[in-house]
């Protein structure tokens, strides 16, 4: 799958949970959905800061989207970790999980529609390579992380 495809793909994933924790309100779904979330989105990350990010540094037309992308990046990892220490029970969590979906729609549009139109004319026929990378990562990221929170 191609890098593109592939982000896509998570993007339209992680949409789907956000609209389904909307409709929840008992504390034991919106937990067990949140989890599901959080591990999508450091999965996410962890496989675009560690194969698409960097190769998108290198080039001048989408240096500093790369810049831009980690820092949002920061943001959403700071939330999630505010939301883990939160009982989602409480007012604070349903605020939180709110700016945390503001956050990650404006990060997915502007990759989407900013990002990625620069970062394709740079890969070209190179996104396959890099897609199978990123899924190589994300799978390994995903494993580990079921080894160690079991």
């Amino acid at each position: 799958m191609d890098a593109f495809t592939l982000m896509k793909r998570d993007h339209k994933n992680v949409k789907k949970l956000f609209l389904k924790l909307e409709k929840i309100s008992a504390p034991e779904k919106r937990s067990s959905l949140f989890k599901e979330l959080k591990k999508e989105l450091d999965a996410h990350a962890y496989m675009e800061e560690m194969a698409f990010y960097p190769a998108m540094r290198q080039a001048k037309t989408t240096h500093d989207l790369a810049l831009e992308s980690y820092e949002e990046h920061h943001v959403v990892k700071i939330l999630l970790e505010e939301l883990s220490e939160v009982p989602p029970y409480r007012e604070e969590w349903a605020a939180k999980i709110s700016v945390l979906k503001e956050n990650v729609e404006h990060h997915i549009k502007e990759e989407e529609t900013e990002f990625f139109p620069k970062a394709k004319k740079i890969l070209g026929k190179k996104s396959m390579e890099l897609g199978k990378e990123m899924e190589g990562i994300k799978k390994i990221y995903l494993e580990e992380h079921e080894l160690f929170n079991n």
